[in-house]
């Protein structure tokens, strides 16, 4: 579809099966389009999710977070820096052309503090912190400031007769570990799979099967990493744990790699998921020393 329409609604027949949308231009004009399957890929705040009713907000971590271009960031290298504090924490990566990228995560209840002057609120946040303050003093945008969230949303299941969720808008937990890219590429792997049997199907019944089939393989694919992802939010959650954490993994390289193998989506979290790891992290004598 143009990218100049948006959807604003989902066409179903008598049975309640997805038959396509209803979509509005810049200007107004409305159109249907009229399709024997719908697949959301339209992000956290899915509008397919919404109208099939399948979406659905976790109570916990409700984060906001704001995104922006920089350049002139002084001491940028090509390593990714991730800056936890008690009151939010910051991605910043060089993202080429002397522009870095900066993306700082707050509770939600913190949003309406950076209403109407999101850039100004974040060039404050940084000069607040000591370490950050000089490398942020002399920067300037590169594009637009952005808000996104809140955060932890989900589907209580990601199909429904006639159409399918796939990437944000089936789950969103967390920025902090970063591998949504991944998650969306192979999310649309999957979802091909299952489509294709959906418009195979001679019945509702397979329709649905086809449904419940995906549902399945994306619990197999993701649902280990769902978990890993949890434990990582309340690890972050507490800037304590997360030095504790930190300071094991300086001293222990096999485990960093682990865990960057597993948040990098190479190495299954079966591989973390188990107590001696985490007990590895938070009792380990460098870790309960430093």
């Amino acid at each position: 579809m143009d990218e100049r329409f948006h959807v604003t609604s989902l066409i179903k027949d008598d049975a309640g099966v997805v038959r396509g949308v209803c979509a509005k231009d810049n200007s107004g004009h409305e159109a249907e389009v009229r399709a024997s399957i719908v697949i959301g890929a339209d992000g956290l705040r899915s509008m397919v999710a919404r109208q099939l009713g399948l979406s659905r907000a976790r109570p916990w971590p409700r984060r906001v977070a704001i995104v922006a271009h920089y350049r002139d960031v002084a001491g940028i290298t090509d390593r990714v820096e991730l800056h936890v504090k008690r009151d939010g924490f910051v991605g910043i990566a060089d993202v080429g052309d002397g522009v870095t990228t900066v993306a700082a995560v707050f509770p939600r209840s913190r949003a309406r503090e950076f209403r109407g002057d999101a850039d100004g609120f974040l060039r404050g946040w940084l000069a607040s912190k000591a370490h950050l303050a000089p490398r942020f003093s002399r920067v300037h945008a590169d594009a637009g400031v952005r808000v996104t969230g809140p955060f932890a949303s989900h589907a209580r299941r990601a199909w429904a007769p006639g159409a399918f969720l796939v990437g944000d808008a089936a789950d969103f937990f967390d920025p902090f570990t970063g591998e949504g890219i991944y998650a969306g590429l192979r999310g649309g792997e999957i979802v091909a799979e299952h489509a294709m049997a959906s418009l195979g199907a001679a019945s509702s019944r397979e329709t649905c099967d086809a449904g419940r089939a995906y549902e399945l393989a994306r619990r197999l694919e993701f649902g280990g990493k769902w978990r890993v992802e949890q434990l990582v939010g309340l690890g972050v959650a507490s800037p304590l744990i997360a030095n504790r954490v930190t300071r094991a993994l300086a001293a222990r390289k096999p485990l960093a790699d682990l865990l960057a193998g597993v948040t990098g989506d190479f190495v299954p979290p079966s591989h973390v998921l188990r107590p001696g790891f985490f007990a590895s992290l938070l009792f380990t004598p460098s870790a309960a020393n430093a």
